[in-house]
């Protein structure tokens, strides 16, 4: 019995030190269900990758303001960037496994706010970027354990090139950036969002208009 105490407020301790002197409530109730559930597998490592996950938004806004990708902070090469440098990040950080299983509590995680009409970055999600980001994510983690030598910098530089030589997947816009379909129709996204699958389509990251 004192040993399941003893283990209860070891957890604890390590979860208040994830706060870092924000609310508990506040900051937890902030992350969706499976992000909560891979915070509390995972109280050793927590406290550092939601660390970097700002760190990697951090970035993309920098990245935004210059000309080396396009200006789409969603389904465009920013966004293409920011989950493959965030990948990378999470993997020299807490390592591959637990890196690509925090990735995809956080698409879990978007369904679950489409179905309650939450947003993420700014817009509902749907099916399509979560392929879409998944499969980001996953070329972020391939490009850190590429390269395990290099630095914050490096990564970032490697990614923007990866994302400019078309390793990685964006949405199909047209001339004007309005996302289309894959025999160049464009659909619109309606005001109020009710379709997880939109009929959208993916392309290389080289691709961008």
């Amino acid at each position: 019995m004192k040993k399941g105490k003893a283990v209860i407020f070891l957890l604890l301790f390590q979860f208040i030190q994830i706060c870092e002197g924000q609310s508990l409530i506040k900051r937890f109730c902030h992350l969706s269900g499976p992000e909560k559930t891979w915070t509390l597998f995972h109280l050793f490592t927590a406290k550092k990758a939601w660390k970097i996950t700002a760190q990697a938004r951090s970035a993309t806004q920098v990245i935004l303001k210059d000309s080396l990708l396009d200006q789409f902070p969603n389904g465009g090469q920013a966004d293409a960037f920011r989950h493959s440098y965030w990948m990378a990040l999470e993997t020299k950080a807490i390592g591959a496994k637990k890196a690509e299983k925090l990735g995809k509590a956080h698409e879990k995680g978007n369904y679950r706010d489409f179905k309650k009409g939450r947003f993420e970055e700014g817009v509902v999600p749907d099916s399509l970027s979560g392929v879409m980001d998944l499969y980001n994510n996953l070329q972020g983690i391939k490009i850190a354990r590429s390269n395990p030598a290099a630095n914050e910098e490096e990564l970032k530089v490697l990614i923007i090139l990866a994302v400019r030589q078309g390793e990685m997947l964006i949405l199909k816009r047209n001339k004007q950036g309005i996302p289309v379909t894959c025999d160049d129709k464009n659909v619109g996204i309606p005001a109020t969002r009710q379709y997880w699958y939109l009929p959208f389509c993916l392309i290389r990251s080289d691709n961008s208009p």
